[in-house]
């Protein structure tokens, strides 16, 4: 949920669900005769797994929905791999087999580790070629170790901690009286980064992997856990940020600012590049922010006690001077800086990269929102409203409350007590009657609404983007699916209380379709496609499979 400015105080409440409209459902339900609730799916295999109340596995097929004997588990499809298991003595023993059912990992260990390197790529075993597999002890303490493709252990389990490999290196760590010590390992197992750090940063420079970029950040607790120290090191080990500073260095075009607490509230601020030097020395500015499109804005303290804000570039020179009285990072070439006056009163501008006005905002507001996919939001008088990015005014400065910019082309709005919301054209399309607001997920494309009943509960609705409500205000929640397929329409759960108190609920399309009526104990997606899922009701579970 996007953040949001208001001149009230909102008590946000976000519970999920739903009433059943009189329609007939769509998708059947296909009843399992194996017990367990569905729990995973593999499309290559069409293999369902199933978990027990006592948390043990058992598969199906999903075609004659029969007990599948050859393993009790199976992870979705990761690229041409999957992690299987199988019971034996009270134990689960995984493996891995290829999309050909081919054991790659013989069944011994207690774990193997899946990845997912963003929230849209596929999950992977073998990420940059090895996998992290795990054994316990007599006494249930795991030791983890890595495999390659053909299962040969190439990393002996003697670690206690090991994750994803990333560019030639993995995290590791070793228990060291009572707590863990941390470095990275190579690919041989050799420890290249001395394992004496408490903790290690893998995602550096927007990376997806440790060591994207070459560096990796890492961490020291002082003063008994109440304060920590960071810097960088290179793939070496070696030190190329001192491990002194409060922050954990992040690199944006290949520089990296770092702060030091001075005590008494003030912060020193520093640039590193990723050879280890200096770009900005500690004390030369009162703030630095992370690069953006090559430029970074400071600010300085003048002899009047005001800050004044200006721009340096990768080497350190001051490029747009500091003579603002605020300024936004760059994006799209342009970035929002104002200007005060001796009466207080504020003009703002957009800025090229050479310092150039390239747009000047003749209204005299108070606050220029510089982020927002489509319009800005503005304030005045306490009051809020957007403009384009051209500095006409589309939605009129005159709510009480507003989001911070829009987002996937939507922007909330209060007043009087009201939320609605506006499209990017500036139509209302969403109107000003209810209790909350919350703007679509990227993938669900729904606007969830919420108004109080005149029972006092709060219930819940959708509309669509172009302003139809699709769901009626009638649910007591309404969750989401966490999938999307392609050319697919979003699944929503809506949920309804039943006279004795009990939860019910249904599935629906993001247009509003019924899918299955709200008169299950539960139900969810099982696979990545969206397509597949399965509900509960009373002590049996069924599926249902999209068309």
């Amino acid at each position: 949920m996007k953040k949001r400015l208001s001149s009230l105080v909102l008590a946000l409440v976000m519970g999920l669900v739903l009433t059943v409209p009189a329609l007939a459902a769509e998708l059947s339900v296909q009843w399992l005769t194996v017990a367990g609730e569905p729990y995973a799916y593999n499309e290559t295999f069409g293999w369902i797994t199933l978990k027990g109340d006592d948390g043990s596995y058992r598969m199906v097929d999903r075609t004659t929905l029969k007990r599948v004997e050859t393993y009790d588990y199976c992870s979705e499809p990761c690229g041409d791999y999957a992690v299987v298991g199988k019971s034996g003595n009270g134990r689960m023993k995984y493996g891995c087999i290829d999309k050909n059912k081919k054991v790659v990992i013989p069944l011994e260990y207690d774990a193997i580790l899946r990845y997912m390197n963003s929230s849209s790529a596929p999950r992977t075993i073998f990420p940059d070629g090895l996998a992290i597999v795990g054994k316990a002890d007599q006494n249930g303490v795991m030791k983890y170790g890595a495999v390659d493709k053909s299962g040969r252990v190439v990393i002996p389990l003697t670690f206690d901690f090991l994750y994803a490999f990333g560019n030639d290196r993995a995290p590791a760590g070793r228990n060291v009286d009572g707590g863990t010590k941390f470095g990275y390992v190579d690919k041989a197992g050799k420890v290249v980064v001395p394992l004496e750090y408490d903790t290690v940063q893998e995602l550096v420079d927007g990376g997806n992997g440790c060591f994207d970029g070459g560096v990796s950040a890492g961490g020291k607790i002082t003063d008994g856990g109440s304060n920590g120290n960071w810097g960088c090191v290179d793939k070496t080990g070696k030190i190329i940020i001192p491990i002194e500073y409060d922050n954990c260095p992040h690199f944006y075009d290949d520089r990296a600012v770092v702060v030091r607490n001075a005590g008494d509230g003030k912060f020193l601020f520093a640039v590193y590049d990723k050879t280890g030097k200096v770009v900005v020395s500690e004390g030369k500015y009162d703030r630095i922010s992370d690069f953006s499109e090559g430029l970074a804005e400071v600010s300085k303290t003048g002899s009047d006690g005001s800050k004044q804000y200006g721009y340096i570039d990768l080497s350190g020179k001051e490029v747009i001077p500091l003579e603002y009285s605020s300024a936004g990072s760059f994006s799209n070439g342009r970035a929002v800086v104002s200007k005060e006056n001796a009466e207080g009163n504020r003009s703002w501008s957009f800025i090229d990269k050479t310092g150039k006005a390239v747009l000047i905002l003749n209204d005299n507001y108070s606050y220029v929102d510089p982020f927002g996919d489509d319009l800005l939001m503005v304030t005045k008088a306490n009051a809020y409203g957007y403009i384009d990015k051209t500095g006409k005014a589309v939605v009129p400065v005159k709510y009480t409350g507003a989001s911070m910019g829009f987002h996937q082309g939507i922007a909330e709005v209060q007043l009087d007590g009201k939320w609605g919301a506006f499209n990017a054209a500036g139509s209302l399309i969403v109107p000003l009657e209810y209790e909350n607001i919350y703007s679509p997920a990227a993938a669900s494309g729904v606007i969830l609404v919420e108004k109080k009943a005149a029972d006092g509960r709060i219930k819940k609705g959708c509309y669509s983007q172009d302003g139809k409500l699709v769901i009626p205000v009638e649910y007591d929640s309404i969750g989401e699916s966490t999938y999307q397929a392609e050319g697919r329409a979003y699944l929503l759960f809506p949920e309804k209380r039943t006279v004795n108190g009990a939860l019910k609920r249904g599935v629906f399309d993001s247009t509003g379709r019924v899918l299955l009526p709200v008169e299950y104990d539960k139900a969810s997606c099982l696979d990545s496609t969206g397509r597949l899922g399965w509900v509960k009701q009373g002590n049996r579970y069924g599926i249902f499979e999209r068309p």
